[in-house]
């Protein structure tokens, strides 16, 4: 058979196995998306009291509601329901809510109000950075079959979603950040083990040279292994394990591999210790800081009484609670108050734009134009934008100003002309003019998290399991470890002549067994068989060749079924190091997509089934690394030995 006729059938190969693992993937996740809407636990209920009660409600929690600019909107007399979300998502806007997630929850589980589809689209005007709501609608759509490609936008949707939503940011980022981290973690060790499992034969041969030269192989082998597990008795746990298996493959491996491995180690560090710590930090955000928790429930509209007793408390050590505090003032229409904290807050901070811009607002609700003017001003020196620039035009309109009205609208347009439509069909609809606050930035909120040392929880779990002892408490002392390993094996490495196996026939060639080996990659029969064939009978030369070209036919169809089943089979089979650790770290990190479709901790109400979308999509693109890792590596081999 030529080259070309066994390269074409490899290809025809990989491309089946490409598309059947394209396949398995779609299978898998419509499977386990079966499961989850069949098998799921049932959604937690709201508690916040966002809609009345439809009897026997105090006098206080009356009062209460009727205070509240957002509820008074939602319970106000409407014609339909189109209507109502429209005069409620003003209302919102004009008090800094811009994803009302209670109500948008409230709307998904009411039947009474709509069809599923009806439900959904309101679910999405209310809360347009809620992913679950997005999600809910693309099940809509997809279930009345009628707009499958709109569908699929509105999945595509609610993960863009997940970028503008406080908790979703954090929730998926930190969901991200610890599939991500065991996936390096676990891609690092499989890497290692491999390596060390390829050069275990040789080191033990070459280990009873040092120690017991007479020994058996097997009693080598036993030798070996219990080095390895040393510092597994010691206390180091898996850890430990792979630093040994780390300096036996650098031991045994040329430079590339070394490199390699070097890398792997890092990947094993940079998965335990920092991103690990952040992927905790970030889960446990909001549970560790009350004040932000807070903030974010009143920015959402799922504030609970408890809320202003808690911003109350940290108002004089914590600007956080301040701006809290102003929010809530503003939406139940205390605006003298709400001017109050405001104003504190823009002369601490007068280079934020969107405590400028609220502060304006406010401001603009009291009738005072010029100071309303001026932080409008304020707001816009950091940079032009379409929110600002539309509360402008609503002061030049009530100070009959219709030339910079006009003027200001058309740059608000130029910057996003869609949101501008938006907010003026939204006046339209609700039949007043508003203004818009702005919510806190999620920037805002990463500085805070990157300012309060808290919330390892997760990252301690992960590291207990891999690292029990000293090495998982202390990543100093692990970076030193790592390095004079790196170091001092690598040096080892270059002092001697290892054992090594025929490339032709598989049999081990010591230089200290016989020194005729030394240098030679074949071994004396091979040889001879090869390179002097006149010194062999020509029928046992033609048996012997057909026999090995059986055993590396029979070795190909091996090696190739190991590296699609296998995580860095295929590297390590092919002697391509680096090919090892892509295979490696994209087979761990698919797994980890699949042990964990819905995140390591429960989602907070706003992911809903974009969650499994997200982590599915991002465990099959791994997936596809591992196996064009594999194929490419195959495909190379074979072009070698062509």
């Amino acid at each position: 058979m030529s080259a070309g006729t066994r390269r074409s059938r490899f290809q025809r190969a990989a491309r089946g196995l490409t598309t059947g693992l394209r396949l398995a993937s779609l299978t898998l996740a419509f499977a386990l998306g079966v499961a989850a809407s069949s098998a799921s636990a049932p959604a937690l209920e709201e508690t916040s009291s966002f809609l009345l009660p439809a009897g026997g409600a105090s006098d206080q929690e009356a009062a209460n509601a009727q205070s509240d600019l957002l509820l008074a909107a939602w319970n106000a007399p409407a014609d339909s329901l189109a209507e109502r979300v429209a005069v409620t998502r003003a209302a919102a806007l004009a008090v800094g809510v811009w994803s009302f997630d209670t109500a948008a929850r409230a709307l998904l589980r009411s039947p009474g109000l709509g069809s599923p589809l009806e439900r959904a689209r309101a679910a999405v005007i209310l809360a347009p950075d809620l992913p679950a709501a997005h999600m809910a609608l693309a099940e809509a759509l997809w279930w009345t079959g009628e707009a499958p490609m709109a569908a699929l936008r509105n999945a595509l949707a609610a993960l863009a979603a997940a970028a503008r939503h406080p908790e979703a940011v954090f929730w998926f980022g930190g969901s991200l950040l610890f599939l991500v981290a065991v996936g390096l973690v676990a891609g690092g060790a499989l890497t290692l083990l491999a390596a060390a499992a390829g050069a275990f034969r040789r080191a033990a041969h070459d280990l009873g040279h040092l120690v017991a030269p007479g020994a058996p192989e097997f009693a080598r082998a036993a030798l070996l292994a219990a080095l390895l597990m040393l510092p597994v008795a010691f206390g180091q746990g898996l850890l430990g394990f792979l630093l040994a298996c780390l300096a036996l493959g650098l031991a045994f491996g040329g430079r590339r591999q070394q490199t390699v491995l070097a890398l792997a180690a890092l990947s094993i560090g940079l998965g335990a210790f920092p991103l690990a710590n952040l992927a905790s930090r970030s889960l446990d955000f909001f549970g560790s800081d009350p004040v932000v928790r807070a903030v974010v429930s009143v920015a959402s509209g799922a504030d609970a009484p408890g809320d202003r007793i808690r911003l109350s408390a940290a108002a004089e050590r914590d600007p956080m609670a301040l701006r809290g505090l102003a929010m809530l003032a503003r939406r139940h229409g205390r605006l003298g108050e709400a001017d109050a904290l405001y104003q504190r807050l823009v002369a601490e901070w007068p280079q934020d734009a969107a405590l400028a811009n609220n502060a304006a607002n406010v401001r603009l609700e009291l009738g005072h134009l010029e100071s309303a003017y001026a932080l409008y001003d304020s707001a816009l020196r950091g940079g032009d934008s379409e929110i600002v620039l539309f509360n402008l035009s609503q002061a030049h309109g009530r100070a009959f100003r219709v030339d910079a009205l006009n003027q200001v609208l058309v740059d608000a347009q130029r910057l996003d002309g869609e949101r501008i439509a938006e907010f003026t069909a939204l006046t339209g609809q609700a039949g007043r003019e508003f203004v818009v606050d702005l919510p806190v930035s999620t920037p805002v909120l990463w500085r805070r998290l990157f300012e309060r040392q808290s919330g390892v929880g997760v990252a301690d779990q992960l590291r207990a399991r891999l690292a029990p002892g000293i090495l998982g408490d202390e990543p100093l002392l692990l970076a030193g470890v790592l390095l004079a390993v790196l170091a001092s094996f690598s040096w080892v490495g270059t002092r001697f002549e290892a054992a090594h196996s025929c490339g032709r026939c598989g049999t081990q060639l010591c230089a200290r067994c016989d020194p005729d080996h030394a240098g030679c990659e074949l071994c004396h029969d091979c040889a001879r068989l090869f390179f002097r064939p006149e010194q062999t009978d020509r029928t046992l030369r033609v048996e012997r060749i057909g026999a090995l070209r059986s055993r590396e036919r029979r070795l190909q169809g091996i090696n190739a079924l190991a590296a699609v089943l296998l995580p860095g089979a295929a590297g390590a089979l092919t002697r391509r190091p680096a090919t090892m650790l892509l295979g490696a770290l994209g087979f761990s990190l698919a797994v980890a997509c699949v042990a964990w479709p819905r995140g390591p901790l429960p989602d907070p109400l706003v992911a809903g089934d974009a969650a499994p979308l997200a982590f599915l999509m991002l465990g099959s693109l791994a997936a596809l690394l591992h196996l064009g890792a594999a194929v490419r590596a195959l495909s190379e081999s074979r072009k070698e030995n062509a």
